[in-house]
């Protein structure tokens, strides 16, 4: 991980004394990785024979310090699986002049989290947490993953019949939505982003 670091060296050279002040960013990583890294083979068994619905930079982000991408994969409508569907954004924050990067991934983990009666994971990321949340009457779980200065959000959702008629249970798409966001942190630590 990297650290602030200030280094002061004392420069002697014709009479005149210099200090030089290195400093770098903090936060390990550099961009936000694509929807790519999220195509895993978690993702394959949640989402059978997927399609790419969404895979796009995030947009109305007001910070310039902020950049990111947002992804959605679903089975498809004539598909011979029952729907699912998988979504995902990614975040990385860098720092700027009122705050840093980590800081801030781990203010858009609260954030994601807020009013959803998060529960913490352990041992994945920097910190973890898991909520349900609803969408147009579906069910979905969600894992938000604070990774030094990425934010890693990921969310699952399953029909529990070719009708659709209801989501599978809360424990289920936490279950997936964990799934997934291990895989895809994996992924991340292991790339170079």
């Amino acid at each position: 991980m990297a650290t602030l670091a200030v280094l002061a060296l004392l420069l002697m050279a014709g009479g005149v004394w210099g200090i030089i002040w290195l400093s770098s960013a903090s936060g390990e990583y550099q961009a936000a990785p694509g929807c790519e890294v999220g195509q895993t083979s978690a993702l394959d068994s949640l989402v059978s024979d997927y399609e790419t619905d969404l895979d796009q930079p995030i947009k109305g982000l007001s910070e310039d310090w902020r950049e990111g991408h947002e992804c959605r994969w679903v089975t498809p409508e004539d598909g011979s699986e029952i729907p699912s569907a998988a979504r995902m954004a990614i975040v990385h924050n860098s720092d700027h002049s009122k705050g840093d990067g980590e800081d801030e991934a781990t203010s858009a983990l609260r954030e994601a989290a807020e009013g959803n009666s998060a529960t913490a994971i352990d041992d994945l990321g920097d910190r973890a947490l898991s909520w349900t949340e609803t969408q147009s009457d579906f069910g979905w779980g969600c894992v938000g993953v604070q990774l030094s200065n990425l934010f890693v959000l990921s969310c699952y959702t399953a029909a529990v019949d070719f009708q659709a008629s209801q989501s599978i249970p809360d424990e289920e798409a936490i279950a997936g939505a964990e799934e997934l966001a291990r895989e895809t942190t994996r992924q991340i630590e292991d790339g170079d982003f």
